[in-house]
């Protein structure tokens, strides 16, 4: 989540390339590869103990903000926004689905992540 307020020169966002950019020309240079590489490390981190290995959607959420057409190769980030954020059900394919013992593990994993980060 980019907790940034939305200037009087107004609130237009776009991904550009490898970048983040606000209409007031204020750049975010490495939040796009973060996201990227996060979703990578839960996506790597969760399969064992699951039935299927699961897909993680890396996301930067601009509450506020609206949200223009990409410039540029935008990858598979997702940039959004109150309004937009429910647009990822859509993307979600039957795989991504959890089943009830999946949730259970990946929950338990999550709140060892988080005590220990380097897990």
């Amino acid at each position: 989540v980019v907790a940034r307020r939305p200037g009087k020169q107004g609130n237009v966002v776009r991904i550009n390339g490898r970048s983040i950019e606000f209409q007031d020309g204020f750049a975010l240079l490495d939040t796009i590869a973060l996201a990227e590489r996060s979703a990578r490390a839960l996506t790597d981190g969760t399969a064992k103990g699951m039935s299927h290995r699961i897909h993680v959607l890396p996301v930067v959420a601009v509450p506020g903000w609206e949200i223009a057409p990409s410039q540029g190769q935008a990858g598979e980030t997702f940039l959004i926004n109150e309004k937009s954020a429910v647009m990822l059900l859509r993307n979600s394919k039957p795989a991504d689905h959890l089943m009830d013992s999946d949730a259970t593990v990946l929950q338990e994993h999550l709140a060892r992540f988080c005590l220990n980060p380097t897990l």
